[in-house]
Order: structure tokens, then sequence, then C-alpha cells
């Protein structure tokens, strides 16, 4: 997933005249890359994929009837809520959810967070109710960004999560050029917030 990320975030500003990072479009491009990596991932369960999912379809393919109910019990959550990408394995029970990310692209560590606080507490309520989510992660792409940088983006984070329940961490950087040459070459960072929840 992250390889992927950084590969087509390169190639997104690569081909945008290398000086692009905070547009929407760069977004949707990551999100299509990142899908079919992991839709095609050798040694991965076989999965497909849906993208910008609204949670009440999540609710309704895992079983779970009672939108009314199940929403009124969310903070950060409503039926407008829109999903970057929502994994299902190929199996007998396809149809349910296994997974959900968000990708943000030109990062501030108060909507990563944010965004990871939705997709792990829908994550979490509807395993409560039926479902059956077995990951949640949160990917952010940025240029320019340091170890330094990183660690403290990770405190912000960590100290912001209500549910105390710390996340596994993984990041990945790669080196990508500038066309203009009053630029030095920047740095992509690759930063992934996920949680397992093991559900059956």
């Amino acid at each position: 997933m992250m390889s992927a990320a950084l590969r087509a975030a390169s190639r997104y500003y690569e081909l945008s005249g290398g000086v692009h990072i905070e547009e929407s479009g760069v977004e949707h491009y990551v999100q299509a890359i990142i899908w079919e990596a992991i839709c095609n991932e050798p040694g991965l369960p076989k999965c497909f994929a849906t993208m910008e999912t609204r949670p009440a379809d999540i609710l309704n393919w895992s079983g779970v009837s009672d939108h009314k109910a199940f929403f009124a019990t969310l903070k950060n959550v409503d039926a407008r809520s829109r999903f970057d990408l929502v994994f299902h394995v190929d199996d007998e029970n396809s149809e349910r959810p296994k997974g959900i990310v968000e990708v943000k692209i030109g990062r501030t560590s108060e909507s990563f967070s944010h965004d990871l606080q939705r997709i792990y507490e829908f994550a979490e309520r509807a395993n409560g109710v039926g479902a059956s989510i077995d990951y949640v992660a949160a990917i952010f792409v940025e240029r320019g960004i340091s170890e330094d940088e990183l660690e403290k983006h990770k405190m912000f984070v960590e100290r912001n999560l209500p549910n105390g329940k710390m996340p596994q961490w993984h990041s990945k950087s790669g080196i990508y050029a500038d066309k203009h040459k009053e630029r030095p070459n920047h740095n992509l960072m690759i930063c992934v917030a996920a949680y397992s929840f093991g559900a059956s």
C-alpha cells in the first residue's frame, strides 16, 4: 500500500510539472493506485473495493438495519459522510466490508487525526452491531517532511485520540526532483496509521 502511494504521488508530480500537491486530483489518483495495488497484491486474499462509500452502505452490506439508532451513537461520522476506500474480501461473504482507508494529501496533523478518529469510531461501533471490519487505516502523502516533523505529527495524533488505543505506524519515503532548478530535490513521505480489529 505504501509503495503504491509513493509511486502514485511521484508519478502525479512528474506529470503535473513537479509543483502541485494540495489538489484534490492527486488525492483521487493516489486512492485509485492504492485501490488497484491492494486488489492485485500477491499473497493477499482476493478482494475488491469501492470508493467514496457512504457509511450507510457499509451498514447495509453488513446486515445492520437500524441506521438511525446507530448514527445517534457516533460523534465523528454521520449519514452524509464518505470513506475514501472500502475493501471487501472476495469470498462467500464478499458483500461484507473488511477494511476502510482514508487518504490525505497535503496533511495537517489535525485533519489526519480527525480522519483516524472517524474511521476507528465507525468500525468499532459497526463491529459491535454485527459488522466484520478487520482493519482501518489513515494515510498521508506529503513532500518535504523530515523525520522530526513526522515524530511530532505522530505525537500530536496520539495525544488527541480519545479512545486511548494507539495505532500501528508505518512510513516510507522517496526522493523526487522538482523540474524547477531553483528548488531543491524533495522528499516524499508516506505515513500510515492503522488499527486491526481481528473481526471474524
